[in-house]
């Protein structure tokens, strides 16, 4: 099954969650916008602390600028199941304010940037079977660039070899718990008590708008 991500992607008890200091730097790609959209527009009604489980990502801009608003409400970003592309970036931007479960894992690839040849066209899905046919009819033409993450994690990257440019789990870049471990810190007894992080728990309602 396609993963249809376009890309991949606060200040809750900083001092209790920080597994590690944490610097931006000014080589940090996709800084918070100034805009700020609801978190819910990208991960759903996810609550507070915002519980993010089975996330295949989506637009870059639309997940910064949910987690900008996330950011600055100084609400906890949980991972309880799959972060990928634009929503592994995500969780980026908000360390140390996001803590992960036993059932978190990341998975990274390529960006990429989609260009109708016609104008005011209407771009699909990305990894739709439209937008697939569209590309090979010149419809559309494509661009696959390097996600720039933070240097650990982008150190981290290309030590696994690079992005690759695949968009189903097999061709990702998966990063287990274990190794997301050292860059997230998981989550303190009370947040693992939330009744949301129960296994029959649905995954994150996916209403966001069509990625492009």
């Amino acid at each position: 099954m396609r993963i249809l991500g376009t890309v991949c992607a606060m200040a809750f008890s900083a001092t209790s969650f920080a597994a590690q200091a944490f610097q931006f730097n000014d080589d940090f790609w996709g800084s918070f916008p100034p805009i700020r959209l609801s978190p819910s527009i990208v991960f759903g009604d996810c609550g507070d602390p915002c519980i993010v489980r089975d996330n295949d990502g989506g637009v870059i801009s639309f997940f910064l600028g949910a987690a900008s608003t996330l950011r600055a409400e100084s609400r906890l970003l949980v991972i309880d199941g799959y972060c990928a592309s634009a929503c592994a970036l995500a969780a980026d931007t908000l360390r140390p304010n996001v803590c992960i479960t036993a059932n978190a894992s990341f998975y990274f690839h390529l960006g990429t940037f989609t260009q109708p040849t016609v104008p005011m066209a209407e771009i699909p899905p990305v990894a739709s079977e439209q937008w697939y046919a569209m590309i090979d009819s010149g419809e559309l033409t494509v661009e696959r660039f390097p996600i720039k993450h933070s240097s650990d994690i982008l150190d981290w990257v290309n030590e696994q070899g690079g992005y690759p440019e695949g968009y189903t789990f097999d061709t990702m870049l998966k990063m287990s718990t274990k190794q997301a471990s050292q860059f997230w810190p998981t989550c303190g007894p009370e947040v693992q008590v939330l009744p949301r992080l129960r296994p029959e728990w649905p995954p994150t309602p996916h209403h966001r708008p069509p990625r492009t």
